[in-house]
């Protein structure tokens, strides 16, 4: 029969014949392998090309997924060797890979990244200090930071041009109106000037040939009062006529929401004091004075202003 060449003892020894002479091996005692294993990023791919995995590789725009390949340097028992990787600012902590020796990415944008990966040896012992491949992916032109600062440039102009031809087109509409209001105003003061006050003004020359052939003389006088007192009505109508487009004006310039923009141009340097204001705020004290005189009634004059000047917002009411 045929003598065994390795057998076990009762303290779990093994012992085995060789040409050399006897020797023996304890499985318990065994040495564990203290050497850190080093890992090397061998490819990066992208697209369907293959990059060299150097240090701070720049892939081309709209890259959104990629393949990192990578191996340890250990020359035996390959398949018992672990790994665990990272992308840095992608991901939490460190995800274990088992044996596989490729991590795979997706739906990632521009930017920089740092790809980290550690091995441990057949024995479990980990690396210390992770291999790192940095590396970026190049923006697209919609991406940069200045094309979209532009872009929301651009549209706040536009909103704001939007709102200018906006404004521009009510100004212009305004306009339009005030012009109707004003030729409607312009022909009612010519009917007023041509029809009217022609027509009064011939009734008075009228009843002046018929006072001349009165012989009362107490009558005459009455009746020449009289008509002189109709002739001063009618040459205050013939002013109020005449001063009514300047009331348009007003009025048209109170409705813009100001005394006309011309007024700024006028402003002193010195007291600021708007003197085409003051102006028509004289014009319309007079006319509220020239009120006055007449035959009883109650009237209001409020005028708004700052502490420097009078403005010529002024409102006369009659009740």
């Amino acid at each position: 029969s045929a003598t065994p060449t390795a057998v076990r003892d009762a303290r779990g020894r093994l012992w085995f014949v060789t040409n050399l002479g006897v020797v023996w091996l304890d499985p318990a005692r065994t040495p564990r392998n203290s050497r850190e294993v080093g890992v090397d990023v061998q490819a990066l791919m992208a697209g369907g090309q293959s990059y060299p995995a150097a240090q701070g590789q720049q892939l081309p725009q709209g890259t959104n997924a990629l393949t990192l390949r990578y191996a340890a340097r250990v020359l035996s028992k390959a398949e018992q060797v672990r790994y665990r990787f990272r992308l840095v600012g992608v991901d939490a902590d460190w995800r274990d890979a088992g044996t596989q020796r490729e991590a795979t990415y997706a739906n990632l944008g521009p930017g920089d990244y740092r790809f980290e990966v550690l091995a441990s040896n057949p024995d479990g012992l980990w690396s210390r200090r992770p291999s790192v491949l940095a590396f970026r992916i190049a923006p697209a032109l919609h991406e940069y930071a200045a094309f979209r600062w532009g872009l929301a440039l651009a549209l706040v102009g536009a909103i704001w041009g939007g709102y200018r031809l906006r404004v521009r087109a009510l100004q212009a509409r305004l306009r339009m109106r005030l012009e109707v209001r004003h030729r409607e105003r312009e022909r009612i003061a010519r009917d007023l000037h041509d029809t009217l006050l022609q027509g009064f003004q011939g009734l008075l020359l009228g009843l002046d040939a018929s006072v001349r052939r009165v012989t009362d003389q107490a009558l005459r006088h009455k009746m020449e009062r009289d008509l002189t007192r109709a002739e001063g009505l009618l040459a205050e109508g013939r002013d109020r006529v005449g001063q009514l487009r300047q009331r348009i004006d007003d009025e048209d310039a109170a409705e813009r929401g100001g005394w006309g923009d011309d007024d700024e141009g006028d402003d002193d340097a010195n007291g600021g004091e708007r003197r085409g204001s003051d102006r028509r705020l004289a014009e319309r004290l007079a006319r509220a004075g020239q009120d006055l005189v007449r035959p009883p009634g109650q009237f209001r004059i409020r005028v708004t202003g700052t502490p420097r000047a009078l403005a010529a917002r002024s409102r006369m009411k009659c009740c």
